[in-house]
């Protein structure tokens, strides 16, 4: 057996063990759930603004924001 052929069988066992069964149901609910995700991010909803506008980035010029023990 080559090498390919070694490896695709270790692949083929691999695919068949990781098979899903979905029942009916499961699979409208996921069908279900990744169009309503999908429909968030259509509608813009959930993304944050940009609050640093104009004043820099926290880790602007790669540092870590001071912690409370390290202020002077």
């Amino acid at each position: 057996m080559s090498e390919f052929q070694y490896l695709a069988a270790i692949g083929r066992r691999g695919g068949l063990a990781s098979r899903r069964e979905l029942t009916r149901s499961q699979a409208k609910q996921m069908v279900a759930i990744r169009e309503a995700k999908r429909a968030v991010q259509k509608a813009g909803v959930g993304r944050a603004a940009n609050i640093t506008t104009g004043r820099g980035h926290a880790w602007e010029g790669g540092r870590a924001p001071v912690t409370g023990s390290d202020l002077s």
